[in-house]
């Protein structure tokens, strides 16, 4: 041990000079930077929240043509505006982790040098920049919160300093202007850091007047010189604030995160080298017992480490993985205080005998662990998330948005399309794509989204409507329930059932692709391509509608989809009648469902399907049945599922027996979710009707709702295509 403090006070001492310590903490940070930079560039494209940095920066720029509003404070649009004009837009993004990250790390060293040896400093903070999640952060686009916390490092050494030294009177001192206006430039930066940084500010100036030096008369004035200038300023930001806090209280702000939800936030949050962070914890949770009133750190210490975690089990249920970002730096910081031989000895608990030399040890070990191992697995999370945050955005959906921008009026409308994720946030590539779109192309779009992800609730009605005219032609909406239904265009939608999900709905199952089969020769008819284009759709006393016919090679039926608002029943009809000479013997379907629901087959010989979404980050299970009833088919058979590559579902089978045939399928709901709309009267929208009430010109479908691109091809009346490359159709509206 020894040696080991022998050796510390040797590279302390040389730390020591200014003209060391500080370009030693420039060229790590470079470092990183770098290394960040070669990862980030490997790819040609950025992820979902950068479409809404542009936005902003088209906002604060005074070009912008969407309408959206300023997604953010400036700090960040001034930045991509100050970046682009040098390396180009695309480029200016994809810096944009790679800097906050740098940042991070020099705002880390800052503030922790004060506390703990320079060496420890450098150390710690490179540790906690490469915390994996961070990593995959910067592939979503959470820079606005990375910077933010980096300004709040600052100003917390800047604030610990001020109440160090108290002075009375109202003249601020400049470590204290410094202090002020870099709270401000937090505000300046994220919603969410300020609302965090507030909290923990407020909790740190009471920690310190309650069990700080008791000088309160010189305490006080020092907080009021830092906390007022910066919250006046502030204020204009005001109306900005309490729209977001307005849309965030209607999904989950000012309730408490349950159990279920917390688990799942920290599992997602230390996922990568558990074992590491787990030992980080346990050195956290022993220097923050050894605390006592005289120790210097307590008050900051308490503050830092505890609003987070108070704020997460209290009010914060609406961002139950963002605010264990603001945990992870205590995490780091707690741990580091055994290295703090600068304390007098009566300050800490256990700081004599061998516990506080066997644990610097284990603390210095640790250190060279995770230095080891978190570049490699960093990275792999960062690849990671490369390949699902950067799979809606490649060059194809840049150069549709280059022809966008190239090709259309300025005025133009868009409507937005993208496959959902397997993800809980299931529709956030259609709202990725529409960001990407109004902020890249700056067009204004309607797009699909989980309505919780959209800062600006008057912008919910769009994202609704949107929506609804990917589900289908036609939609019945009670606020249990939303059916779609997209006969005679599509077959995908036949009908389909949405479940309450986000304030809005997803998909929970639905019927697709029936299809006549000759199970001799293979020969198939598709129904959808004999549909009569003239068909009834309606709405009165409680049951809504869409019916019609189809023909077709030795066959006509008829059909009939229903919802019975009463009975939360969805019911589709097929009546067939053959000629003699009909090729058909057998009819398939597909029940097609996301990739959450889950089907339980073991009753199909009972006429009967059991399906259910099983409980996920504290979301009600949902569930629910289908039951067949037929005249002269046989029960029916598991086959391969119809549809398009990369959708998921259960193709099913029955054998016609006569020349008329009539199957019945009826979906019951069972248990249904808790996080959906509230319950209304039952009303019915169109395609039509959505394209018209938005002033909707073109259609911007990626290829992957391979469904929806059918469904707007067999429109030629309606649509027209204008642009397709492998990745996106774009169809103008007629």
């Amino acid at each position: 041990m020894a040696t080991i403090i022998a050796v510390e006070d040797s590279v302390e001492r040389l730390l020591s000079k200014r003209l060391i310590f500080g370009p030693i903490v420039l060229l790590v940070a470079v470092a990183f930077g770098i290394r960040f930079a070669l990862l980030t560039l490997s790819v040609p494209t950025v992820g979902p929240d950068y479409g809404h940095y542009l936005i902003g920066a088209n906002w604060y720029a005074g070009v912008d043509r969407t309408g959206e509003g300023p997604f953010d404070p400036p700090f960040v649009p001034l930045l991509i505006l100050s970046l682009v004009p040098l390396v180009g837009t695309i480029t200016a993004l994809q810096l944009l982790g790679p800097i906050a990250l740098a940042s991070l790390f020099v705002a880390a060293v800052f503030f922790l040098e004060r506390f703990v040896p320079r060496w420890a400093a450098i150390v710690g903070s490179a540790v906690f920049v490469q915390w994996q999640t961070f990593s995959e952060f910067i592939t979503s686009g959470g820079i606005t919160n990375l910077f933010g916390i980096a300004f709040a490092l600052v100003f917390f050494r800047l604030f610990d300093e001020a109440l160090a030294r108290p002075i009375a009177g109202w003249r601020p001192r400049r470590l204290e202007i410094f202090a002020s206006a870099t709270l401000f430039l937090i505000a300046s930066t994220h919603h969410f850091t300020t609302l965090i940084m507030g909290a923990t500010v407020l909790a740190w100036c009471a920690i310190h007047l309650v069990i700080g030096p008791q000088n309160r008369r010189a305490s006080i004035p020092t907080m009021l010189r830092v906390l007022v200038p910066s919250t006046a300023l502030s204020a204009v930001y005001i109306p900005y604030f309490l729209t977001l806090t307005a849309t965030d209280a209607q999904s989950g702000l000012g309730r408490s995160t349950s159990p279920a939800v917390l688990v799942a936030a920290i599992t997602f949050a230390w996922q990568s080298t558990p074992l590491l962070w787990a030992a980080f914890l346990a050195l956290a949770a022993a220097s923050f017992l050894r605390l006592r009133r005289s120790t210097s750190f307590a008050p900051a210490a308490c503050a830092i480490a505890l609003t987070p975690f108070v704020l997460e089990l209290t009010i914060l249920a609406s961002h139950p993985v963002r605010t264990l970002y603001f945990l992870e730096f205590p995490l780091v910081f707690l741990g580091l205080t055994w290295l703090n031989r600068r304390e007098p000895s009566t300050a800490l608990r256990f700081s004599r005998g061998r516990v506080p030399a066997i644990v610097r040890t284990v603390c210095i070990a640790l250190l060279a662990v995770a230095l080891v191992a978190l570049p490699g697995s960093g990275e792999a999370r960062l690849v990671a998330g490369i390949g699902n945050y950067h799979s809606f955005m490649n060059v194809y959906a840049i150069g549709a948005f280059d022809w966008v921008r190239a090709h259309t009026a300025t005025t133009a409308t868009f409507a937005v399309d993208a496959a959902p994720s397997a993800a809980y946030n299931n529709l956030w590539m259609g709202l990725a794509t529409g960001w990407w779109l109004e902020g890249y192309a700056n067009r204004k779009a309607i797009y699909e989204a989980n309505l919780p992800l959209l800062p600006f609730s008057e912008r919910w009605d769009n994202v609704r409507d949107a929506n609804r005219l990917f589900a289908g032609d036609t939609v019945f909406e009670d606020g249990v329930l939303r059916v779609a239904d997209g006969f005679p265009f599509d077959d995908a939608a036949a009908p389909k059932v949405y479940t309450g999900y986000f304030l809005d709905f997803h998909d929970f199952l639905g019927f697709a692709v029936p299809r006549l089969v000759n199970s001799t020769t293979g020969q198939a008819f598709t129904l959808v391509l004999g549909a009569d284009p003239r068909y009834d759709r309606g709405l009165a006393n409680g049951r809504g509608w869409v019916s019609g016919n189809y023909s077709g090679p030795g066959f006509t039926a008829t059909r009939n989809a229903s919802y019975d608002y009463a009975s939360t029943t969805v019911s589709l009809r097929l009546a067939f009648s053959f000629v003699p000479t009909s090729p058909w013997d057998a009819f398939e379907m597909t029940i097609r469902v996301p990739p959450w629901t889950q089907l339980d087959l073991a009753r199909l010989g009972q006429l009967t399907i059991d399906a259910g979404i099983p409980d996920v980050a504290g979301y009600g299970m949902e569930a629910g049945r289908i039951e067949f009833v037929s005249t002269n088919l046989t029960v029916p058979t598991q086959v391969a599922q119809i549809g398009s590559p990369g959708e998921v579902g259960v193709g099913l089978r029955w054998k016609i027996l006569d020349s008329t045939a009539t199957l019945g399928a009826r979906v019951l709901l069972t248990k249904f979710p808790t996080s959906g709309p509230q319950r209304h009267a039952p009303f019915m929208k169109t395609s039509d009707q959505i394209l018209l009430e938005r002033a909707v010109d073109f259609l911007f479908v990626s290829t992957d709702s391979i469904s929806d691109i059918q469904r707007f091809d067999r429109q030629g009346g309606r649509f027209e295509r204008v642009f397709a490359n492998p990745g996106i159709v774009i169809f103008r509206v007629i």
